[in-house]
């Protein structure tokens, strides 16, 4: 994504943030149809247009502008992270606020000066990957305590394919200028992300379902008002 804004700018062809945005996508999708398949793609893409969409053109205050942005994508990514994932992180946001700047400003550009050297030498950039590796370390005792916590993922139900439009709708209400009047009522749609879709068998009808749990096998019978799960155990 980034190579192509850059080369769309190199080219010094005149774009608007949402052309770039449209040019990436289908360099990308020339390049790998089957991205469109990968929920990276559009978590990518759709962070990308929420924080065009959310965030001020031009600089103000540094600190503001990133907690701003992280506001910004937290809010605006949960509805997709739930349908993709089936779960959230409330550990996730304490983390970036230390991943996003350490690791965008120090570990990845050391990792890609390693690489440039050893491009031009094998063993030349090994000094700027173990800086790299330092720097990396020096913040993982937080990540993986904050991964150990019980904050740290949030299991929900596989939501209806409805509940995500109606969650990205109360995203967009929220994350609208100060002054528009009901936002606190955009929080009850995301009550869909919650409400499971069973995908029951129709009257008359039933579902069997057989499970290998590793020493066994396990058979599951649903039907439209009952579920029977059938397990003679180990022996």
């Amino acid at each position: 994504m980034i190579a192509v804004i850059v080369a769309a700018r190199w080219w010094r062809r005149p774009q608007r943030a949402s052309e770039s945005l449209a040019l990436a996508a289908i360099v990308l999708l020339v390049v790998d149809p089957l991205a469109l398949l990968a929920p990276g793609f559009w978590l990518s893409f759709v962070g990308v247009g929420w924080l065009l969409w959310c965030l001020p053109h031009g600089a103000r205050n540094m600190f503001k502008d990133f907690l701003g942005a992280q506001g910004v994508a937290t809010l605006g990514l949960l509805p997709l992270t739930v349908a993709l994932f089936g779960q959230a992180s409330l550990a996730g946001p304490l983390a970036n606020l230390v991943a996003v700047p350490w690791w965008s400003l120090v570990v990845v550009p050391l990792s890609l000066i390693g690489a440039a050297f050893e491009a031009l030498h094998a063993g030349s950039g090994a000094w700027s990957w173990r800086l790299a590796a330092q720097a990396f370390d020096l913040t993982w005792p937080l990540f993986d305590r904050l991964g150990g916590s019980g904050i740290a993922l949030w299991w929900l139900p596989h939501a209806h394919w409805r509940a995500v439009p109606l969650a990205l709708l109360g995203a967009l209400w929220l994350l609208l200028p100060r002054g528009v009047p009901g936002k606190p009522l955009a929080l009850l749609l995301w009550l869909p992300l919650l409400w499971p879709d069973r995908a029951l068998p129709v009257d008359g009808e039933a579902e069997i379902v057989v499970i290998d749990v590793g020493q066994g096998l396990s058979v599951l019978v649903r039907t439209s008002r009952h579920s029977v799960l059938y397990d003679m155990g180990p022996r």
